[in-house]
């Protein structure tokens, strides 16, 4: 089938005298063959005929996309047009899918592919509609797709609904996919895990841009794995004696934890070892990998196709370099009830998995290991049966679901056992700074917030909102941007002035809830870029001018009592991460500081109690009370001498004879007490003004010949 379409498409580049690469070049190749196929022109002189009399290729594409329509529309009279729409290489799972809905005649599926390169050869009859043409999907009442973004010329009216690519754990499921992947352009995720209703995200709060989907919830329904029950059912089928497959499989990133020679080593070994089983070696599909030595052994077979179902139901042992969360060996322990092994070329430490794992770290432990598992068919078998269960929604039923999941979406009815999280339009009255602020504030997910900074970047927002974002969501582009900058000072201030920015544009018509969005954001990130600006910044004039536009933010009267609350749960906690929002509260709520010290001095914590006062001095160092505290701390931790001169700089700051109760003992049992009154002479106002005091403090003086004595 490709070598026809590239020929019409040099074709057509000819006439119109264009770049074969050209998208134009693509889509009007695949419409002339889907129409064609369809008849609606001659097959043997449908080239010709149809780019004849057109003097743009765009004139053409138009032409064949409305005669591509009226097939469509004619087709989908008597039935519910269900669009599968394969825009990007993996199409494994939404064809399971779309075989599933095909056999139904409830529903007339179509199957979308935007790419000849990327026609999936289990497709015979498929659609396409170019880039600009999305508009024309309108008939359709639900789309189905596996990957994202989708692109947002898709009309909102046409419910969207998510195939996983594989069987993820369950926190990933939720966290990841729902707010980094899904969330965004789908109504309807189809999860392959059970959901714990416990446990339900917190809303998605976005700009009217980023949401691509017409509902105001995105619903995660427990469907399971078509992939998954494939393999359980073909598996459970092969009886054990039956079995004869030894599996070795690469993941993704090859070569960045060995080389081909190892991987010989590795099948040679294998082929060797196991005479009476085949050694199926199976590389990632997208990779290239050389075809091995060990391919001359006879029971050695190299495995490319587009499926692994079938032999890897006949599998009695699978083998990996690398377990990832969303890999296969998931999918094929949890069906077969075999454990995977996972060998390593290079040492490392043993991971934590949700299913059981048999490690090696050298061909002896790897041989060892194979013979384990052969010589036990039921080790760890119960237990995963048991996590089957957990880990599985619907094992085996998968198909039997989803043309309810479908009519259910489409007539918005509630499914049974789904989870929806409120996906909120941000009003685009709000400035813009300050809709995206919202929007990356109400998102915990690192990945979820790198697809705002992409969304906006995509949108060709400014690049200090870009920036921004990725730079908070550990993005390696910018931190890129940050490294290679020759003003690093400068990219940082940029980010800072992004967030004060939107900070400063809260008022009273701001909701609650993104006030405190905002004010958890200023505490923890903002914090954590102030303190990186006072690092870099050498202008005092710049700092101070910074400085009041930061500390006005923060006194926002819509924001100030929610970035409270924030400090003090930071100040609450132990972790010395919190240091940076520490010193940026105590300046503005000192009382506050005090009370969470008092805190642990009650509860005789005297090292936290310490730590905390010490940052919160960094931000207020003149607060003699806070001094006084840290005095104290150190005697309890059996610090005299950092005590003494805490107390020392207390009385400094602020004249008070009460102290001198605890500061007369600790110079009276010091061996050299002057070097702690070589103040007195410039400062003899705050020595004590209570006699006791003084006749004590004097007749230390003449005991160690401190020439202070005259000023008593």
């Amino acid at each position: 089938m490709h070598t026809r379409l590239w020929e019409m498409r040099k074709r057509i580049a000819s006439h119109f005298s264009l770049v074969e690469s050209t998208p134009e070049c693509s889509s009007s190749t695949l419409l002339l063959d889907i129409l064609a196929r369809e008849k609606s022109i001659d097959p043997t002189t449908y080239l010709k005929q149809a780019i004849s009399g057109f003097s743009e290729i765009s004139e053409l594409i138009s032409h064949l996309v409305q005669k591509q329509l009226d097939i469509l529309i004619e087709l989908s009279k008597s039935q519910i047009p269900i669009a599968f729409w394969q825009h990007k290489g993996n199409a494994q799972p939404l064809w399971a899918a779309y075989d599933v809905l095909t056999i139904n005649e409830e529903f007339r599926s179509l199957w979308f592919v935007q790419d000849e390169l990327n026609v999936f050869s289990n497709i015979e009859r498929y659609w396409h509609l170019p880039d600009g043409q999305e508009f024309q999907l309108q008939f359709v009442q639900l789309l189905v797709a596996c990957d994202y973004p989708l692109n947002r010329r898709i009309p909102k009216s046409i419910k969207r609904m998510a195939v996983p690519h594989a069987m993820y754990r369950p926190e990933i499921v939720r966290e990841h996919f729902c707010l980094s992947r899904y969330g965004f352009s789908f109504d309807y995720f189809l999860s392959p895990v059970p959901l714990n209703q416990s446990n339900i995200p917190k809303p998605l709060h976005l700009p009217a841009d980023c949401i691509l989907h017409s509902s105001n919830e995105f619903t995660i329904i427990p469907a399971g794995y078509s992939s998954f029950d494939k393999l359980y059912r073909l598996s459970s089928n092969v009886p054990l004696e039956h079995k004869k497959y030894i599996i070795f499989q690469l993941t993704t990133k090859l070569h960045l934890d060995f080389t081909d020679d190892e991987i010989d080593v590795v099948l040679m070994t294998l082929c060797d070892a196991f005479t009476d089983y085949t050694i199926l070696f199976r590389p990632w599909i997208s990779e290239s990998v050389k075809v091995p030595l060990s391919s001359q052994k006879s029971n050695f077979e190299y495995d490319k196709s587009q499926s692994y179902h079938k032999k890897y139901s006949q599998a009695r042992v699978y083998i990996s370099h690398a377990l990832h969360p969303s890999d296969t060996y998931r999918t094929f322990s949890l069906a077969t009830g075999i454990p995977p092994i996972l060998h390593c070329f290079k040492p490392r430490p043993n991971g934590i998995h949700d299913v059981p794992v048999i490690y090696s770290n050298n061909i002896q432990e790897l041989v060892q290991a194979v013979h384990t598992v052969l010589s036990d068919p039921h080790l760890y078998r119960t237990k995963l049966e048991d996590l089957r269960q957990q880990y599985v929604a619907n094992p085996g039923r998968t198909a039997e679901h989803f043309p309810i999941y479908v009519k259910s979406a489409i007539n918005s009815q509630p499914i049974p056992g789904s989870m929806s999280v409120p996906v909120v339009e941000i009003p685009k009255e709000i400035p813009v700074e300050l809709q995206w602020l919202i929007a990356f504030c109400s998102l915990s997910n690192s990945n979820a917030r790198n697809r705002i900074a992409e969304m906006i970047k995509n949108e060709n927002r400014s690049s200090a909102s870009f920036n921004f974002f990725a730079f908070l969501s550990n993005s390696n582009e910018s931190f890129k941007l940050l490294y290679r900058s020759n003003e690093p000072f400068v990219f940082v201030k940029h980010l800072l002035g992004f967030l004060l920015r939107a900070a400063n544009s809260i008022n009273a018509n701001t909701p609650d809830p993104w006030r405190k969005l905002i004010a958890k954001h200023m505490a923890t990130d903002g914090a954590y870029l102030w303190t990186m600006f006072i690092q870099e910044c050498d202008d005092e004039e710049l700092l101070s001018a910074t400085r009041q536009t930061y500390y006005s933010a923060l006194r926002n009267p819509y924001l100030s009592k929610y970035v409270l609350q924030h400090s003090k749960m930071a100040m609450l906690a132990s972790d010395t991460h919190n240091k940076d929002i520490i010193k940026l509260a105590a300046p503005l709520f000192p009382e506050e500081s005090k009370t969470v010290i008092s805190k642990y001095m009650a509860e005789g914590d005297y090292d936290t109690a310490l730590r905390l006062t010490n940052s919160y001095l960094e931000g207020f160092p003149s607060d003699a009370e806070l001094h006084n505290v840290a005095g104290f701390c150190y005697l309890k931790i059996n610090q005299p001498d950092a005590a003494l001169s805490s107390w020392i700089i207390s009385i400094m700051c602020k004249p008070q004879d009460s102290l001198w109760s605890r500061i007369l003992p600790l110079l009276e049992s010091e061996p050299e007490p002057s070097r702690f009154l070589n103040w007195a002479q410039s400062c003899p106002d705050r020595l004590p003004q209570e006699k006791r005091y003084r006749v004590r403090l004097k007749k230390l003086c003449v005991l160690k010949k401190i020439p202070i004595g005259s000023l008593l």
